[in-house]
């Protein structure tokens, strides 16, 4: 199950939201380069499955710039008061204190970290049936932008050891036990596992309360508040992304494609032009 699917079922993010994403930003950024004739000759390249290169496959190369455009309309956000989900990774440990001084300056009455996690090898599958899928609907007349390629070893990084928990788990955590999260009214820290293991903690004003489950009801703390300052702030963890150069860029989108044209070989996709 991804973060969207979790915000609706949860009823996180209510209507009139501002949604900031920096995988959006990415695709502004890579239209505009196109149009300039900016990566003309990436996009003349064919992959192992006989088509050519794809945009986002090429998202990567822009992270850098869209994390930044991605903070200054985050910082307009706040200063407008404005309920927001925000999504991203939290593979950087300053982002959580960084957050909570924000929000608290900004006077937010709640911030809610939602965190997706899920072993290793199915992060891995995930984030590549989503690039490949994305891939053939566009060679199917679908949008022509084909689907995000993220690397594989950029999603290993953020795992270490022999632990399943992710880097953004402990950085969402460190950032619901920080002492900066007294500064606002409620702190909430919601852990979704693929076992289905659910953990729910909130935070009254730097007080921790109970898990959920464990005697005391959390739900009714996490009930939207109104008025012009008195905004929500969901934070998406689990996603990854990081800077590349194009000739790391090619080697690693070709040898993933390579590996799913041989895979697409055995199992014929169905759904595919014939």
């Amino acid at each position: 199950m991804g973060k969207s699917s979790s915000i609706d079922r949860r009823h996180l993010a209510g209507q009139g939201w501002q949604v900031l994403d920096a995988d959006t930003i990415k695709d502004y950024l890579l239209r505009d380069a196109i149009e300039q004739g900016v990566y003309t000759d990436l996009l003349s390249i064919d992959l192992a499955d006989g088509h050519r290169l794809m945009p986002r496959e090429l998202a990567t190369l822009v992270h850098a710039e869209s994390t930044k455009l991605l903070d200054i309309v985050t910082e307009i956000c706040l200063s407008r008061g404005e309920n927001l989900v925000l999504e991203g990774t939290f593979s950087w440990p300053g982002l959580g204190p960084r957050l909570l001084t924000d929000l608290a300056y900004a006077e937010y009455e709640k911030f809610t970290i939602l965190d997706v996690e899920a072993p290793q090898h199915i992060t891995r599958a995930r984030a590549l049936t989503r690039w490949w899928r994305g891939r053939q609907e566009a060679l199917r007349g679908g949008d022509g932008f084909g689907g995000r390629f993220t690397p594989g070893f950029v999603i290993d990084a953020l795992y270490t050891g022999d632990s399943e928990e992710t880097v953004c788990a402990r950085n969402a955590r460190a950032a619901f036990d920080h002492p900066l999260a007294a500064e606002l009214p409620i702190v909430e820290l919601v852990v979704e596992h693929a076992d289905g293991g659910d953990e729910t903690w909130v935070k009254e004003n730097g007080c921790r309360g109970l898990p959920a489950g464990s005697g005391r009801p959390t739900r009714p703390l996490t009930v939207p508040v109104s008025g012009a300052v008195a905004a929500d702030r969901l934070l998406l963890v689990g996603k990854s992304a990081a800077v590349m150069d194009q000739e790391q860029l090619m080697q690693v989108t070709s040898s993933d494609c390579s590996e799913m044209t041989r895979t697409v070989s055995c199992s014929p996709d169905r759904s595919a032009p014939g």
